[in-house]
Formats: structure tokens, C-alpha cells, sequence
């Protein structure tokens, strides 16, 4: 759902979208409903590979671009989508630094997380470690197979195992200057 401002300024108002309907009570706050969002965890089986953020929004508004089949990805090797669905993600924990997905792949193909592409997430599928890809310019992806059933990501910055290696220095340090 969404909602905006009716007495809103006409430099304001906001672009409605396909699919978007506006529920009955609206009176200050128009309430709009888009029955074709994207869940935040999915799988698509198409892939498209692009260079640049440039070739990756020229992808993503292309006519040809189905999003609900396909992802537009960093790198990887592109491929066209499945004719059958990819198959179902659903999110099974959620944490500000752990996420646990569970999976059904029909088809070889991509896990899609509308989450923010940062550095510091680490990715695994059934316990393995696997390459988080930049997905759709800002998003996170990774491939996923069938027979394939959790994926999880767990957010472990390089300067968090920094921090950890230099207070237990610290300690160490701190124990022997004890001793001495």
C-alpha cells in the first residue's frame, strides 16, 4: 500500500502506476494499492549481463524486460528465462544483520533480494558460500540451482573482524603488562 497527499501542490503529486488502484477512503491521504509489486525475496531464472549502472537502466526499462522472470546482474553469464516459473523464496528470519531464505528452485537461476547491495554481506546456499552479485543497479542476487532449499546472509564487515582482531590484541596485551 501506498499513500499520498490530496491538498499536495501539483509539483508534488507523484506518478501512479500501472496496476495501482486508489481504495475508497482517501480523505486527506489517498491510499493506493499496487496488486503487481515485486516480493522482496524471489527467483528468476533470465538473467541479463551489463557493464555499467547506464547499460543496466537502459535493461531495465527495455520493453523486452520481464521483471518478474529476469534480473539485470553485474556480472555472471546471461541466459534467457525458464518457460516454466523459477520457482519460491520465502523468507524465513529476518535480522538487521542475518537473513535466512528458504528456497524451491524449478530451474537454475538467481535469487533476488530487493535488500541494498553493500559490502560486508556474506552469502551462503545450503551452508556453502556463494557470490552475492549486484542485482537490478542496487539489489543483491545469487544463483541458485534446484535441489537447492536455504540460502542465508549474514551481514560480517571486514572492519567488524578488524575491530574484533585488535580488541583481542588488546586484552592479550593488557593480560601480559597484568602478569609482568
Amino acid at each position: 500500500f501506498l499513500t499520498d497527499w490530496a491538498g499536495a501542490p501539483k509539483s508534488l503529486v507523484r506518478r501512479h502506476y500501472a496496476g495501482e488502484d486508489t481504495l475508497p477512503l482517501h480523505d486527506p491521504f489517498p491510499v493506493h494499492e499496487n496488486d503487481r509489486f515485486l516480493p522482496r525475496a524471489r527467483l528468476v531464472s533470465g538473467a541479463v549481463v551489463v557493464d555499467d549502472d547506464a547499460a543496466a537502466l537502459a535493461a531495465l526499462r527495455s520493453p523486452r524486460f520481464d521483471r518478474e522472470t529476469m534480473a539485470v546482474l553485474a556480472s555472471g553469464s546471461p541466459h534467457p528465462p525458464a518457460t516454466s516459473p523459477a520457482g519460491t523464496a520465502t523468507i524465513a528470519a529476518d535480522t538487521p544483520d542475518y537473513l535466512r531464505i528458504e528456497i524451491a528452485p524449478a530451474v537454475p537461476g538467481w535469487l533476488v533480494l530487493a535488500d541494498s547491495f553493500y559490502p560486508g554481506w556474506r552469502a551462503s546456499v545450503d551452508g556453502v558460500e556463494r557470490e552475492i552479485v549486484r542485482a537490478n543497479i542496487a539489489f543483491r542476487a545469487v544463483e541458485v540451482r534446484p535441489g537447492d532449499r536455504v540460502v542465508e546472509f549474514k551481514y560480517r564487515p571486514l572492519s567488524f573482524r578488524g575491530g574484533l582482531a585488535l580488541s583481542a590484541a588488546a586484552a592479550v596485551g593488557l593480560a601480559m603488562v597484568g602478569l609482568i
